[in-house]
């Protein structure tokens, strides 16, 4: 029962670490320390994996020194500075794939040892796929909790633009009735004007009628 209890304590403690904090720069520190923690993880590996092939007689090779090669390249990645400050959803797939490979190499080596009957490196290969797999979702959700920062920043962003636009398109549909309505003015001013003029000459011209009847 103490087991259970400490079990899903630390279970309960890894997701709450996996969770996003809310803060973008807590956030890109995990999904940096991952990035770390990966890169030195697979370049020692990397290189046992080169000690291996030199060992190997003829042509063959470990696998090891394409698969490790790639996770350590996509870990490089994560670290860079101007794709960790907005790495991408491509990105995430790429690092995601790249640990996904590995296990992919520990499933070759796990069939090979159960081939020939290699218990133990095949317990090995086992442990490492599973390992190699919980690295591909641990680093697809540190990536992904940045870039939903990063895609929400560009939201409002987008937001707050279309929201300058329509003001502006306001305030010019405001100033154009304004206008519109200055000028129904001066031409509703203009015909009072004329009518009035029209209309003072015409009866000047009734009361010099006038007059001549008289």
């Amino acid at each position: 029962m103490d087991q259970g209890v400490e079990l899903w304590t630390k279970y309960s403690l890894a997701k709450r670490w996996l969770a996003s904090t809310g803060s973008l720069t807590e956030d890109k520190k995990r999904m940096r320390l991952f990035g770390k923690i990966m890169l030195g993880i697979s370049a020692i590996f990397w290189l046992w994996a080169i000690y291996n092939t030199s060992k190997m007689k003829g042509n063959k090779k470990d696998l090891g020194i394409f698969s490790f090669f790639g996770s350590a390249c996509t870990s490089i990645m994560i670290l860079t500075k101007c794709w960790s400050d907005k790495p991408t959803g491509i990105g995430a797939v790429v690092v995601f794939i790249s640990h996904i490979v590995v296990a992919a190499n520990y499933g070759l080596g796990y069939k090979f040892a159960k081939h020939f009957g290699y218990k133990l490196f095949g317990s090995y290969c086992l442990m490492f796929i599973a390992l190699w797999i919980l690295a591909a979702r641990v680093g697809w959700i540190l990536i992904s909790n940045v870039h939903e920062h990063n895609r929400m920043a560009e939201y409002k962003l987008l937001q707050t633009r279309r929201a300058k636009e329509s003001a502006a398109v306001a305030a010019t549909n405001d100033d154009s009735s304004d206008d519109d309505s200055d000028g129904y003015d001066f031409g509703g001013e203009y015909e009072s004007s004329y009518s009035s003029s029209l209309y003072g000459r015409g009866g000047s011209g009734g009361g010099g009628g006038g007059g001549g009847g008289g």
